[in-house]
């Protein structure tokens, strides 16, 4: 991200602005992005905004500075295509580490062979069935860096 202090301050203005409507609770602002907008949500919560959880879709997994321990606040899901090559297998399992180290509340959910996350994201918007299924799951809050699926029966 060439000028994340940009990106940053627009971030934060906009959620000012979020947090000054009166519909708004505050306490449950979550914030998702796709492809520049899904690293730069990342990033956000690495920083510690007050998120209750971020979403990224199709998203650069690389750290404009690493976050400290103890200071990300919000549960973080990020959805990737499985043949998608944006994302390297090694960005993957660097990302896993250092959410397991921080003990943070995560899902990185390869989306199934031969789907995009934009065709997971189009499926969402359009809420119609597709033969690219998004991955559904329950963050658990007693056991950070793991992420349960949730059975059929539950849905």
């Amino acid at each position: 991200m060439k000028n994340f202090d940009v990106a940053k301050t627009r971030f934060l203005a906009a959620m000012d602005f979020l947090k000054q409507q009166s519909m708004v609770d505050q306490t449950k602002i979550a914030a998702i992005g796709y492809c520049f907008g899904g690293g730069v949500v990342l990033n956000m919560a690495r920083q510690g905004a007050d998120l209750k959880g971020v979403a990224s879709f199709h998203g650069s997994l690389a750290a404009v500075s690493p976050a400290k321990i103890g200071i990300v606040k919000a549960n973080i899901l990020v959805l990737h295509g499985a043949d998608d090559m944006f994302v390297k297998p090694e960005q993957i399992e660097s990302f896993k580490k250092r959410c397991q180290k921080q003990k943070l509340i995560f899902n990185l959910s390869p989306i199934p062979e031969q789907c995009t996350a934009l065709q997971v994201l189009r499926q969402m918007v359009s809420a119609r069935n597709s033969t690219c299924p998004l991955p559904i799951m329950r963050m658990p809050t007693n056991n950070p860096g793991r992420v349960e699926n949730v059975p059929e029966k539950d849905i």
